[in-house]
């Protein structure tokens, strides 16, 4: 047939009787029946160009009251309507062609009340009638749906479980003194049902495809007039979202030419308390997810239910959608995936939850993301929550907004944005092993003295901070109370930037020039690589670190530390600390200046410029080469070796110098309580003083000494022997 088909078990509820001097009589109840049609086998085809299967109900009106006679009688009530059962079923290879229309619908709708009569106190309304909708089902299991192909237009479908309730009557007036008018009946409550589609081994091309179980409540009615006001109004109804639910699956097979498409899809089980839309795509076959031509929306509005409300999208294959996909819940909104699953749009994919949204997502592929788009919005009060290593992957902007909660990401999870990457967080972000990264701006903002933890994080340009609606603060760097730990690898693009928390862990800085300062523990840094400076204003620990321009660190203090526990080269380097311990350091380009108030400990250091070193306690060195001059100072001075491109001043206060080899272009001034300092080259002394004891000077090449105090035992090549001197000697 090419025409309409209708299967209908519609219930209605007949209108309440007059009332000729009393009031009307209630509207009767009304119950749907069960509308079933189904098609099976593969020799039937149905060809219809409107299709509608109906189980609705619909209650009656109250009667009309005092139609004769009777003053301030009371408004009868509507009748109440129980939707039913509503089925398309197809099987077994069955096959149907669709036209225009399509309507499957378990609604149901409550009668009406009805206004009373006028006296000298007014009649009340009646009561709206409760609408509690029933079911409406399309299945399709291993059979065939498709809208025709010479339609005009791309059809619209749908599927609806909707409860309304009846309208409350307005009150009566009153003639009497005061609120004397009637007051309004209340509307009565609407329930949603069940609207599903569920499709097994299906093979489908629809229109587009709305499936509400809303809940509607009826409207209260106005309270009637009397002298003095208007009296009460009657309350509006409750409504009650139901469920809509979608599913999709199969055995593992696609045939070549099955496909799995809808133009449109929107979802909705909403009301003044909501529902539950579920949306479960279980296909394990190749191809064989959903695919929507257009956009996809999924609402859940109202107060939740507790263990009840929301939006549930999961799926085991790739859903596809042809534009944007919204998901709106006043309650909870999850996604779970398996394996290859995982939802891709080509617009925005935007959700929105009033209390929290968590994403989780088993076996996931490697490379494989559980949400893409080209814009991905998550907004929230509470958490926001990847409870496996998921993947949200947007081409441009990707924003995620807990402005009451926390954001965690379980490790292995990443955050990936060709544009910006935007995270607020009233609490923490909490992501240890995780990944973000930007191709523009990554932006991290925190409500509180949270802490913000991942694997690794990356920046396009300078990081940034974000306020609670998403804007960017152009703050240049990241600022906060708590700590601030990036376990492996933090990449930031060109520019000076900053970053300071009460502790700063990195696993490895790339970046161009930066400035860092913790309040609580040292920075700690595994491995720097800087095209341009390092600046930390806190105590360092360090390992390795390659940076092109200036690594300068201010410890101030005792506790003050600077431990540079690897190979660190610089252009130049300038540290000032308490306590300062290194294994290499070299300045390439530069000087090497390092001041410590307390001990000062470097295995080699290296300056294609000048040394600087000064300690507040003992100086202890195992190598140190400088391009031009070298300047110790110390309270005692230990030095395996060393050598000037210029002059060398070794200044050991009242404790000893002692230094095993020493090369100095320049000519060398020492002092100390005891001087000891060898030569395997030539040595030329300026002045030695030893204050306290014996001065050694052992070269093995020339020895020349311009001004020496105390007693003085000196040996070279030219004379063997060793002799003190007590005046100034050149030899």
């Amino acid at each position: 047939m090419s025409g309409a088909l209708r299967v209908t078990a519609a219930g209605l509820g007949g209108a309440g009787g007059t009332g000729h001097d009393g009031s009307g009589g209630r509207g009767g109840d009304a119950f749907g029946g069960s509308a079933t049609f189904g098609l099976t086998g593969s020799s039937t085809l149905l060809d219809a160009g409107d299709i509608g299967v109906l189980a609705e109900a619909l209650g009656g009106a109250g009667g009309q009251s005092g139609v004769r006679s009777g003053a301030g009688l009371a408004g009868a009530d509507g009748g109440a309507a129980t939707g039913g059962t509503a089925l398309l079923d197809l099987n077994a290879g069955a096959a149907a062609i669709t036209g225009l229309a399509l309507r499957i619908s378990g609604n149901a709708t409550g009668g009406d009340g009805a206004i009373g009569t006028a006296g000298p106190v007014g009649g009340n309304g009646g009561a709206g009638g409760n609408g509690f909708a029933g079911s409406a089902t399309l299945h399709i299991a291993d059979a065939r749906m498709a809208a025709g192909s010479a339609l005009p237009q791309m059809p619209a479908y749908s599927i609806t479980a909707v409860g309304l309730g009846g309208n409350g009557a307005d009150g009566s007036a009153g003639s009497n003194a005061g609120l004397t008018g009637g007051l309004g009946g209340s509307g009565g409550n609407g329930t949603g049902g069940l609207a599903a589609f569920d499709a097994g081994n299906g093979d489908y091309v629809l229109g587009g495809l709305t499936l509400r179980a809303d809940g509607l409540g009826g409207l209260g009615g106005i309270g009637g007039a009397g002298p003095a006001s208007a009296s009460a109004g009657g309350a509006a109804g409750l409504g009650s979202g139901g469920t809509a639910s979608l599913a999709n699956g199969d055995g593992g097979l696609l045939s070549p030419s099955a496909q799995r498409l809808i133009d449109a899809l929107f979802m909705s089980a909403s009301g003044d308390m909501s529902g539950l839309v579920r949306f479960t795509d279980s296909s394990t076959a190749a191809n064989g997810g959903l695919r929507v031509n257009g956009s996809l929306a999924l609402a859940s509005l109202g107060v939740p239910v507790a263990g009840f409300s929301g939006i549930s999208f999961a799926a085991s294959n790739a859903v596809q959608v042809s534009g944007n996909a919204g998901f709106t819940s006043d309650g909870p909104l999850s996604f779970a995936f398996t394996g290859s699953g995982g939802l891709a749009a080509t617009g925005a994919l935007t959700g929105t939850s009033g209390t929290r949204i968590d994403l989780s997502h088993a076996a996931r592929p490697l490379g494989g993301d559980s949400l893409f788009a080209n814009s991905i919005l998550f907004t929230t009060p509470g958490d926001v929550t990847l409870l496996t290593a998921g993947s949200l992957r947007a081409v441009a902007g990707l924003t995620i907004l807990a402005t009451g909660g926390n954001i965690g990401l379980a490790s292995g999870s990443a955050l990936t944005a060709g544009g910006d990457l935007r995270l607020f967080a009233q609490g923490s972000v909490n992501g240890t092993g995780a990944a973000a990264r930007a191709g523009g701006t990554a932006a991290i903002g925190l409500g509180g003295a949270g802490d913000i933890v991942l694997g690794d994080l990356a920046s396009g340009t300078l990081l940034d901070q974000v306020d609670s609606a998403g804007n960017l603060l152009g703050t240049g760097g990241i600022a906060i109370g708590g700590d601030f730990a990036v376990s492996g690898r933090l990449d930031i693009g060109a520019g000076t930037g900053t970053l300071s928390a009460a502790n700063i862990d990195i696993g490895t800085l790339s970046a161009d020039t930066q400035r860092l300062a913790a309040s609580g523990a040292p920075v700690r840094i595994g491995n720097a690589l800087m095209s341009g400076d390092l600046i930390v204003n806190s105590s360092l620990l360090l390992g390795n670190a390659d940076i092109a321009g200036l690594l300068q660190v201010r410890a101030p203090g005792p506790s003050g530390l600077a431990q540079l526990g690897g190979a660190v080269a610089a252009g130049a380097i300038d540290i000032a600390a308490g306590a300062i311990v290194s294994s290499g350091l070299t300045a390439r380009n530069g000087d090497l200046l390092l001041q410590s108030s307390t001990d000062l400990n470097v295995t080699d250091a290296r300056a294609s410029g000048a040394i600087v070193m000064a300690a507040a306690n003992r100086l202890t060195i195992g190598n140190a080469a400088a391009g031009s001059s070298l300047a110790l100072s110390g309270q005692g001075i230990d030095a395996a070796s060393l050598s000037a491109g210029g002059q060398s001043l070794l200044n050991a206060g009242a404790g000893s110098l002692m230094v095993g080899d020493i090369a100095s272009a320049g000519a060398i001034t020492a002092s100390g309580g005891v001087v000891s300092l060898g030569a395997t080259g030539n040595m030329a002394v300026a002045q030695a003083t030893a204050s306290a004891g014996a001065l050694l000077l052992n070269a093995g090449g020339a020895l020349s000494i311009v001004d020496a105090s105390a007693g003085v035992i000196w040996r070279s090549p030219a004379d063997r022997s060793m002799r003190p001197r007590s005046t100034p000697r050149d030899r």
